[in-house]
């Protein structure tokens, strides 16, 4: 497409009146949707001898050069926009509206149509109508399918002007319609993905309960039950005490005084007295501050006393000092009373290593013969 001849006093000319153009030369826009009804049939731009229709070729050289795309499928590129004018609108003026806006929209590669083409439809269909001094420009979009309206004023511009002035304000009406899909394209490249929507209700911070601490230690004072085959129903009550030296490993030491049941014999009466000193080693799968479970072997010295009634005779027979061991096996449970109180039961179940019984000859009377067992209760407090 070529350019009309340019001097610096018409490029001076076309600042000039763009300038007032955009500064307020346009008396008002109103802009309404693509579905409002269409306007009045316009007449196409065809000024005999100067535009080319289809009925015959252009008369006027130099507007046929200025002007190769005013014309119908043979002469609009596949870019072009459709010029109409209504009869309010001089032909004169019509038609150099027509030259200075193609001039305008050749740099984009846009062309400006009497009609439209067959095979491509135009970007736009642009009608012009008079009323006094105002021109209305009415631009059907069809990229935007909007329909946009703008009024200019004539009384500010120039008569030599108005038509470059008319070009220039249909030139930004189709930049500001068209302005809308740029800014959309580049909105959404421009904006993030959305970030996920956070639950209405506020989260509350996890706080994880205290890890119950192992008791390292307890001191303790019990009493208990111990029976045996050879007449050994004994009492005993005493002290222990018990380390944890890890949460699983248990030690305990205790002593405990005894005292036998009496038993009876033609002669008198026969119990036995003692001290029992016994040491534990072993296991504890449970150790918190809410249950104790416990296993383990036990070892004990047993320091016993025979004693008879006053008989003189039974006396002389059967009083004497004895030692002797045991061992057994026992299980412990503990139950946390308060703080740093602890209620436990312990079960030990073994025999004697080393017997002491007091016999009749051969018949044993009184001692640690045989399966021996031990149930106790005990009443600590614990660190």
């Amino acid at each position: 497409m070529s350019r009309l001849p340019s001097s610096p006093l018409l490029r001076m000319q076309r600042a000039l009146i763009r300038s007032a153009v955009l500064l307020g030369a346009l008396a008002g826009t109103s802009e309404s949707s693509a579905q409002l009804a269409p306007a009045p049939e316009p007449t196409v731009i065809q000024k005999p001898g100067e535009i080319e229709t289809s009925a015959g070729g252009p008369q006027d050289p130099e507007a046929a050069a200025a002007l190769p795309s005013l014309s119908a499928d043979r002469g609009c590129p596949e870019r072009y926009l459709v010029l109409q004018v209504e009869p309010t609108l001089s032909e004169g003026l019509a038609h150099e509206i027509g030259v200075d806006l193609s001039v305008e929209l050749q740099a984009r590669g846009i062309g400006v149509c009497a009609a439209q083409r067959s095979d491509v439809p135009p970007l736009a269909l642009v009608t012009l109508r008079q009323t006094e001094s105002v021109l209305s420009i009415e631009l059907d979009d069809h990229m935007t399918q909007k329909r946009v309206q703008r009024d200019l004023s004539l009384l500010k511009v120039p008569e030599s002007g108005r038509a470059l002035a008319a070009a220039i304000a249909v030139d930004e009406l189709l930049r500001a319609s068209w302005a809308e899909l740029t800014m959309g394209s580049a909105r959404q490249i421009a904006e993030p993905a959305p970030a996920p929507r956070a639950s209405e209700e506020p989260l509350q911070p996890y706080i994880a309960p205290p890890r119950p601490r192992a008791r390292w230690g307890a001191l303790s004072i019990s009493a208990g039950y111990s029976h045996g085959s050879a007449s050994w129903n004994a009492l005993l009550a005493g002290a222990s005490l018990t380390l944890w030296p890890r949460s699983w490993l248990w030690l305990q030491v205790g002593i405990f005084g005894l005292r036998t049941s009496s038993i009876v014999l033609p002669l008198g009466k026969l119990h036995a007295r003692g001290v029992v000193a016994e040491a534990t080693l072993g296991v504890c799968p449970w150790n918190n501050r809410r249950l104790l479970a416990c296993a383990g072997a036990r070892t004990g010295v047993d320091f016993v006393a025979f004693q008879a009634s006053a008989n003189p005779s039974m006396a002389q027979a059967f009083d004497r000092n004895a030692t002797g061991a045991h061992l057994q096996g026992v299980v412990a449970l503990g139950f946390p009373l308060a703080r740093r109180l602890l209620l436990t039961t312990e079960l030990g179940l073994g025999g004697p290593l080393q017997e002491v019984v007091a016999t009749d000859g051969d018949r044993p009377l009184l001692g640690t013969k045989g399966p021996l067992w031990t149930l106790s209760l005990g009443l600590g407090v614990t660190r």
